[in-house]
């Protein structure tokens, strides 16, 4: 089996944001943001729709396919460090209308949760995994592993740490085993654990 990264087009945005919300639909924060299982799934392929715009503008959104499946398996949206998203293409993403498209109540605990997500981010430089997710029917195909491998050397070439943020206990040995260590650790509003973790550059 072989897995292909690339960035994605403009076009596949649509298909990245129904993978990632079908790769963690259930997990803590997501229900905490959108209570109501009925409506989460289109809420996040449009919060993701939109955070993949600005990340194509400040960041690299990559795609991971591979032989098994018939097309996008696994996304990845990761922001690079100190760079201005221009107003147009803000407005362009449409993450300005978040309060009627997720909701307001979803939009006021999105913002209750910025001070502990802050809370656990490191100062200085440093690229930041916002989110990666394979479409459950290809796990276990190595695409995270792609996706992630193909990405981090890219920034260890840069000299740049990495850092993300988790809720995933169960995640944690993963992302260790890539060079990630947990830096902080913060309690949502929810009582839900919130890890951060960050990878130095490496040689």
């Amino acid at each position: 089996m072989s897995v292909v990264v690339r960035p994605i087009r403009r076009e596949e945005i649509p298909v990245g944001a129904r993978v990632l919300a079908s790769a963690f639909p259930d997990s803590p924060r997501f229900s905490y943001l959108v209570p109501d299982g009925g409506y989460r799934r289109a809420k996040l392929e449009w919060y993701w729709a939109a955070s993949m715009t600005l990340a194509m503008a400040n960041g690299q959104v990559n795609v991971a396919i591979d032989d098994t499946g018939d097309g996008i398996g696994g996304v990845a949206i990761w922001e690079a460090p100190g760079g201005e998203v221009p107003l147009r293409t803000r407005l362009a993403s449409g993450m300005w209308m978040a309060p009627v498209r997720l909701g307001i109540g979803s939009w006021l605990r999105k913002r209750r949760l910025g001070p502990a997500l802050a809370a656990v981010e490191p100062a200085g430089d440093h690229w930041y995994l916002n989110a990666i997710g394979v479409d459950p029917t290809v796990r276990r195909n190595g695409l995270a592993k792609a996706l992630l491998d193909s990405m981090l050397s890219k920034i260890d070439e840069a000299g740049l740490p990495t850092f993300l943020d988790t809720s995933g206990e169960w995640l944690l040995p993963y992302y260790q085993s890539f060079g990630f260590a947990v830096s902080s650790e913060e309690t949502l509003l929810n009582g839900i654990p919130l890890w951060g973790m960050v990878r130095p550059a490496r040689e």
